[in-house]
C-alpha cells in the first residue's frame, strides 16, 4: 500500500505528547508530510492513524519526523484508549508508512 492509498483511510491523528483525536477535529488534526501512517487491516478496509511530532515550526508544520516504532506505539496506545482492539492483546500494525 502506498502513502497516497493509505491517506484516504486515516481516521485519527496522534501527536508525540499522546494527544489523539479524530481527523479534522482541530487545526492540528490533519495529515502532514512528516506524519507517519500506522494502519491495521480490518476486513476489506484498513484503518490508519496519522502520527506526528507535537513540536511545530513557524509555518505550523511538525518540526521532526517520528520514528516508526514510536509512531506505532503512540497509535496503539490511542486506539487502546478508544477500545478499538477490544480484548485482543495482538495489536501489531499491518502497515507503517
Amino acid at each position: 500500500m502506498t502513502r497516497d492509498d493509505a491517506i484516504r483511510y486515516v481516521s485519527f491523528v496522534v501527536d508525540t505528547e499522546g494527544n489523539g483525536r479524530e481527523l479534522g477535529a482541530d487545526q492540528f488534526a490533519k495529515i502532514y508530510a512528516r506524519s507517519r501512517l500506522i494502519g491495521w487491516q480490518c476486513g476489506f478496509e484498513p484503518l490508519f492513524v496519522a502520527v506526528h511530532s507535537a513540536d511545530f515550526d513557524d509555518n505550523s508544520a511538525p518540526l521532526d519526523t517520528v520514528d516508526d516504532e514510536e509512531a506505532e506505539q503512540l497509535a496503539i496506545a490511542y486506539l487502546r484508549e478508544r477500545g478499538w482492539f477490544g480484548d485482543n492483546d495482538e495489536c501489531e500494525a499491518d502497515y507503517v508508512i
